[in-house]
């Protein structure tokens, strides 16, 4: 979604960043959650994505307006992971219209992640 950013607006710096969530939510507060915006962002990240995806890669996302074009999804459980004012319920309510094998995890992704991998989840 970073680079989808650098596409859709070249100019907007990016700048320093350790997490890709602090650009993310750094840029959509500069354009003010403008959807028209986000869903070009969206978009161009999707073809990345699906890109991506044709040469053999995994891709992880973690944006609920994206939900419905995963092949998998992990829900988070444990609220000590969960951050201040997240809206789960509309989370929940895109996991249940996708047609994609939901998980709920209450450790960190990686580890259940391994476990789907190992066929034990």
């Amino acid at each position: 979604i970073v680079a989808a950013i650098s596409e859709v607006k070249p100019y907007w710096d990016i700048g320093y960043y350790s997490d890709p969530r602090e650009v993310i939510f750094r840029f959509f507060r500069y354009i003010k959650f403008n959807r028209r915006v986000m869903w070009r962002v969206y978009d161009a990240a999707l073809d990345r994505m699906n890109d991506a995806c044709d040469n053999g890669d995994v891709v992880l996302f973690g944006t609920v307006d994206l939900m419905d074009k995963a092949d998998r999804i992990f829900l988070q459980k444990s609220e000590y992971y969960i951050r201040n004012g997240f809206n789960t319920f509309r989370e929940e309510g895109e996991a249940d219209d996708s047609r994609a094998p939901v998980h709920n995890i209450y450790e960190y992704l990686d580890n259940s992640m391994q476990k789907v991998c190992q066929g034990r989840y």
